[in-house]
């Protein structure tokens, strides 16, 4: 049993280097890792399911990009707690108001539509910049 579970855990950790080597090497994965929730896993999955945006049809034939986009906005939503930026204001009041898993869904879609748009226009991801106001305050989210 403990032979069966080395070779199972070199065999991850095989493909682990090799989706880290091929985020690596394609610049459209490391464009999309730029946006909270998208490390290299969710941006090498989507480039390999959808390669170009003009590709993709909709996030709901895909039934895995749809779970990893939503386990990285969970990652994502578990770390805004401790930011001030508006995206992460956004997701805590949809959190407060909804519910945790209502909120990661919703930043999942976020993410999905900010990823379809950086692969369509082929630019870098520009998060929005924390507005003076809200920098000085404390908001109530």
């Amino acid at each position: 049993m403990a032979e069966r579970l080395r070779f199972f855990d070199e065999r991850v950790g095989a493909y682990d280097d090799r989706i880290e080597r091929v985020f690596k090497e394609d610049e459209r994965c490391r464009r999309l890792a730029k946006v909270e929730g998208v490390g290299p896993l969710v941006a090498t999955a989507v480039v390999a399911a959808v390669g170009h945006a003009s590709e993709f049809k909709s996030g709901r034939e895909h039934r895995y990009l749809r779970t990893i986009l939503i386990h990285g906005a969970r990652a994502a939503l578990r770390r805004a707690d401790h930011k001030r930026d508006q995206r992460s204001r956004w997701a805590m009041r949809i959190k407060l108001a909804r519910g945790y898993n209502k909120a990661a869904v919703a930043l999942a879609n976020k993410n999905a539509r900010i990823i379809w748009a950086l692969l369509t226009r082929g630019e870098n991801y520009r998060p929005a910049a924390i507005s003076v106001a809200s920098a000085g305050s404390v908001e109530s989210v």
